[in-house]
This record gives C-alpha cells, structure tokens and sequence, in this order.
C-alpha cells in the first residue's frame, strides 16, 4: 500500500507546485504587488488557503513521523551492535594491553531473535577481531518444507526448551558434553521478554551475566501512573543488574513503555 500512497502524495504535490507557479507567472501588476487569483488558491471546507502555506504545513506535519521513525521505533538493531562492537573493542584493547601480543581475537555473538530482527556483519566490523554471528534460521530452505521446523519458529513457541537444546543444557541445570550442540557465545542478544524465560539457564548453566539492556522500540501505551520511573540511562542502554522497567512519561498523562534488547557475555577468564 505504502508505495501506492506514495504515488498518490506525489501526484498532488504536483498539482500544488504547478498551482503556485503558475500564481506567480499571474502576479497581477506592475507595481509589485501580490494579488493572487482565485484559481490560485485551494479551497478547503469553504475557506481558500494559498498553497504555499498548506505545502509548508504538510512538510512540517512530516517532521513527528521522521522524528518517531528515524530515532525511536526499532532502534534496538543497530543500537545493539554498536553497543556490541563497543564492548568488543574495549575487550581488545584491554586484552592487547595486557598480552603485547596484538594477534587477531575470535568473538562469537548469538542472536536469540526472530529472523533478520539484526544486522550482522555488515555492522561488525572490528579491527583486529573475527566475528562468529550465529542467528536462528529462517531460511527458504526451511520455510518450503512443512517437515522441518524453522530455529526462529521453535524459539518462538518454547525459548526456555530451545535454548535447553542448543547449548546441550539438561533440565536438571548440567551441561553434558556429549550433548552440546554450541559452545556458549562471547555474547548473545535476546529479546527482553524471551529473556524472562532463559535468564536462570544463561546465567547458571552456561555461567554468562547480562550487561547491558537495549532500547529497542515502543511496546505500549498507558495513562500515567507515578510508581513507574525509568531506570535506563540518556543513551538506551540499560546497565543495572536488575531488569529494566523503561518507561517515559508524556506530559504527566501517558506512561510509554519501552521494549528492550538484553545483551549476555561470558567472560574469558
């Protein structure tokens, strides 16, 4: 649809640019004055507006929008993996400092998200570093096939078991050798609530801590109510041991609640 809306915008900003040029081929005298003729003007509900002043009007009503979708919806992909080369780079740097040995560092990143939810390489690029991205498979392949079921789907409809599954995690809490499918990541993302879910397996079994929570888009809406209060910092990222509960109040009336990405890292040591 959004294309055809385009079209249809398009058209008449057309028919506005053609109606103020030709309001000032018919500038109406020589003594410089501006008298604009009726067909020059646009009339709506009764009342004639120059079209110069409602093509002001309409691009100053598209500002909000740029602002909304530019800075806020969905931010939490590129936020994250700036978030991620950052730590990654200061990891390096520390590791560099400390071993003079300044070799190339393997890092792995699992992405625990529906798929295309994140870039990957493309927004990992890291001096002196290689990148393992694992994301769930969503693939072609998959999705043709009513035998199989896509990772993104199984993930989906049960996190806690498929993340039991592919890190080899029993339900007792062990990791058994024999049955790991994947070495723990250096870091793994995960959606706020779905990290509800695998929070005691990543933290326990797998021996990884959440270090950061990521502003990712807005989730609801809800008329204010003082006890909310929100814990994350200026830049989005969340970096208190406890989970973030990031609300933002709107004139003192609404309450806009914010969706988060978390980021897990194990650490090396």
């Amino acid at each position: 649809i959004l294309p055809l809306i385009c079209v249809l915008a398009g058209h008449a900003m057309t028919r506005l640019a053609s109606t103020m040029n030709e309001a000032t081929n018919n500038d109406g005298g020589d003594d410089g004055d501006y008298n604009p003729p009726l067909k020059s003007l646009i009339r709506i509900k009764g009342i004639f507006t120059s079209p110069r002043l409602l093509l002001g009007v309409t691009i100053l009503l598209n500002y909000p929008h740029l602002f909304y979708l530019g800075l806020i919806h969905q931010r939490g992909p590129i936020a994250v993996n700036r978030f991620l080369t950052s730590a990654i780079g200061e990891n390096v740097l520390q590791a560099n400092q400390n071993s003079n040995s300044g070799r190339p560092q393997d890092y792995s990143i699992h992405y625990l998200m529906d798929c295309h939810s994140a870039p990957l390489f493309s927004h990992l690029h890291i001096p002196n570093v290689r990148v393992n991205a694992w994301y769930l498979d969503c693939s072609p392949d998959c999705r043709s096939n009513p035998a199989i079921v896509c990772e993104s789907d199984a993930f989906s409809s049960d996190p806690l078991g498929f993340t039991r599954s592919a890190y080899g995690v029993s339900h007792d809490g062990d990791c058994s050798e024999e049955d790991t499918i994947r070495d723990p990541p250096s870091f793994l993302v995960v959606m706020q609530d779905d990290a509800a879910d695998v929070d005691n397996v990543l933290t326990g079994s797998l021996g990884m801590s959440r270090v950061a929570s990521v502003r990712h888009t807005v989730k609801s809406l809800s008329w204010h109510r003082p006890a909310h209060h929100d814990v994350s910092s200026s830049s989005g990222h969340c970096q208190s041991n406890e989970r973030c509960h990031d609300v933002v109040t709107l004139f003192s009336l609404v309450d806009i609640h914010f969706d988060h990405m978390d980021v897990f890292f194990k650490s090396r040591s």
